[in-house]
């Protein structure tokens, strides 16, 4: 991580308990502060010039200083992909990759994860 990001953490003010816990857990691994959302607006709550990622719905996003909106992590079709696999389906990508459980794979497509993730399933 980036040794100037030093983002203050929160949630969303519908704060829910997965939140609080994945948003601590987040400061604590990347060395933000984590703050108690409440009933106070992103501008009470933020220094002029820092980022704030704030979890909602378990996931985060991050508005970065001088933006307007947050920027979202999103599955994609990954969670449905994930999804049929939990429930025994099968998935093109990882049979013709051949990719099987304990095998190391390395994701080169530099988007947005998503084959890193079924990856990451598959092999363990």
């Amino acid at each position: 991580m980036d040794k100037h990001f030093n983002p203050l953490v929160t949630t969303s003010r519908n704060e829910r308990e997965i939140d609080r816990r994945r948003g601590a857990a987040f400061a604590e691994e990347y060395g933000g502060k984590f703050s108690h959302r409440k009933d106070r607006t992103l501008e009470e709550l933020v220094n002029d010039g820092q980022d704030v990622v704030i979890f909602e719905k378990g996931m985060p996003a991050l508005l970065r200083s001088g933006r307007d909106q947050p920027l979202y992590f999103h599955l994609n079709m990954a969670a449905l992909r994930l999804d049929r696999l939990e429930k025994g389906g099968i998935d093109r990508f990882l049979e013709v990759a051949g990719i099987s459980p304990g095998m190391i794979v390395l994701d080169g497509t530099l988007g947005l994860g998503s084959y890193a993730l079924i990856a990451a399933w598959q092999v363990g």
